[in-house]
């Protein structure tokens, strides 16, 4: 009778997973990039066996207003009117100009406010409160 027990992960039931080891009773780990023996896992910068990771430090001076925009909490009727009469429903600024018959469009400039999508979520969690909690009909503030 086996003692072994049956992995999801590995096809044959009379086989033991590991992490590492060479005997029999494992199955082989995967290898790990620039590790040496692995013809398929080339040397990439003097190091063997360490992983590449192509993140990069991004700085973002808004990140303490974005936070604080997200954490504000929708919990009063008045608020959620105020803040949905407060922020549009569409970028106000895009536009259709006419001069001397050629008509110019104007793109929405909403874009490149660095809080756009934090206010505009701050929006919907006022309309998802006035509609779902407080039972209100938002169609008045729908465009």
């Amino acid at each position: 009778m086996s003692t072994h027990t049956h992995s999801p992960y590995n096809s044959l039931p009379d086989k033991k997973i590991g992490i590492t080891g060479s005997g029999s009773d494992f199955a082989p780990r995967p290898p790990i990039l620039g590790e040496k023996g692995n013809s398929k896992s080339p040397m990439i910068g003097g190091f063997r066996g360490h992983y590449i990771t192509t993140k990069k430090f991004h700085f973002d001076p808004f990140y303490p207003l974005r936070r604080w925009v997200d954490r504000i909490e929708v919990k009063d009727d008045k608020f959620a009117h105020f803040l949905c009469n407060l922020i549009p429903c569409s970028c106000p600024f895009e536009r259709d100009v006419t001069i001397l018959g050629k008509t110019f469009h104007i793109p929405a400039l909403c874009k490149i406010n660095p809080l756009y999508n934090e206010v505009v979520s701050l929006r919907l969690r006022a309309l998802s409160y006035l509609e779902g909690d407080c039972g209100e009909d938002i169609t008045q503030y729908i465009c």
